[in-house]
């Protein structure tokens, strides 16, 4: 269900993208209808499992999801830089949800 929180936030996002700042009322409403579903799916994790851990990796995974969309779907550019961060922000999600830790 955490991933699916983590998609409907990305998908969010790509609504955000194309409501250009809100001015586009059907890609507007979009926006706050997937982050209205992606908060009751996170609730819903949150509810069962760690605050910290849960949420951190809900975001985590969100933020991994919405940089292959921007890049599939907006054309952006992939370079060293954001590839180092997707991978440190997947080894912090790996990390806080790994069982042999704290």
């Amino acid at each position: 269900m955490s991933g699916g929180a983590a998609l409907i936030f990305a998908i969010g996002g790509i609504f955000m993208k194309l409501s250009l700042g809100l001015s586009q009322p059907a890609y507007s409403v979009a926006v706050f209808g997937c982050f209205g579903l992606g908060a009751v799916l996170q609730t819903l994790v949150i509810a069962k499992t760690d605050l910290g851990s849960s949420y951190i990796s809900i975001l985590g995974l969100e933020a991994v999801v919405t940089l292959f969309f921007s890049i599939w779907l907006f054309k952006e550019q992939l370079n060293v830089v954001k590839l180092v961060g997707i991978a440190a922000i997947v080894m912090g999600v790996a990390l806080l949800r790994s069982k042999e830790i704290g």
